[in-house]
């Protein structure tokens, strides 16, 4: 066998024991953890532990890996190209400060941090999915205007008590009290919808049908009193207003039938 694949056999043992020993230390802290004597103190520490080597045994993982096809391919051309098998060598390998495509360490790095971003981001978005409602406040008699410029009132104690310092409350009871006002939010939303939907709707309905009836009714007034029709009152004027011309200009003008005053004889 040629030396760089004794080379890499040799390599590939000692990235498994290494394996073998990381994976070993996340199973001890899991095995800490998991039991139910341990006191506080002691789980913290194993959860710190368990942060401390998950990032090693995942190292470990992509050498192992790398190490491994970097094998295969050294064993496949030697038996391809014999005693010039030494010169071939895989394109894949890991290092922590390259990025360059063959990198298989700053992949996998890059694919955790995205799952993790996007674990992140489904998280906020599960719990921040209702718009914060602000109130309605009305100048005057005619405008109402929304007040974005502050918290709602009924956040303004929460987040006072965020910069209470010392005598700030438990976190998770601040939690607690902006996710029963997101809920209430929810909840003011969902009866609104029910209502509109269930109650709200049949009168709706009535309205557009009403609505639909006065605009047809008042476009059939509009069509008789202003349209161009024979029988609307626009017509009917215009149809007197010729009728009563004609009459004036007959009644203004001589009828060459009757006699003039010249040819009158005196009795």
């Amino acid at each position: 066998m040629t030396t760089r694949y004794m080379d890499l056999l040799s390599e590939q043992q000692g990235q498994l024991d290494e394996n073998y020993r990381n994976a070993m230390g996340v199973l001890d802290a899991l095995e800490t953890l998991a039991a139910p004597e341990q006191h506080k103190e002691e789980q913290v520490a194993a959860l710190h532990a368990l942060k401390a080597q998950s990032e090693p045994l995942l190292r470990s993982l992509v050498m192992l890996r790398v190490n491994n096809v970097n094998c295969v391919e050294a064993y496949a051309t030697r038996a391809k190209i014999g005693p010039a098998s030494d010169v071939a060598k895989s394109k894949l390998h890991a290092s922590a400060g390259d990025n360059s495509a063959g990198n298989v360490l700053g992949l996998v790095a890059r694919v955790r941090e995205l799952q993790m971003t996007w674990l992140q981001h489904l998280q906020l978005v599960n719990q921040l999915s209702v718009e914060l409602a602000y109130p309605l406040g009305r100048r005057g008699s005619e405008h109402v205007t929304v007040n974005r410029e502050g918290p709602p009132p009924e956040l303004v104690a929460a987040l006072a008590a965020y910069d209470a310092g010392p005598d700030a409350p438990a976190a998770a009871e601040l939690r607690a009290e902006l996710l029963r006002y997101l809920d209430d939010i929810k909840a003011t939303r969902a009866r609104y919808l029910l209502e509109n939907k269930y109650l709200l709707a049949d009168s709706l309905r009535q309205l557009t049908r009403d609505v639909s009836s006065w605009s047809q009714k008042w476009e059939s007034l509009e069509g008789t009193l202003f349209g161009d029709a024979p029988s609307s009152l626009r017509s009917l004027l215009r149809s007197v207003d010729t009728t009563k011309a004609t009459i004036t200009q007959k009644v203004a003008a001589p009828d060459p039938a009757a006699p003039s005053s010249s040819t009158i004889q005196p009795t």
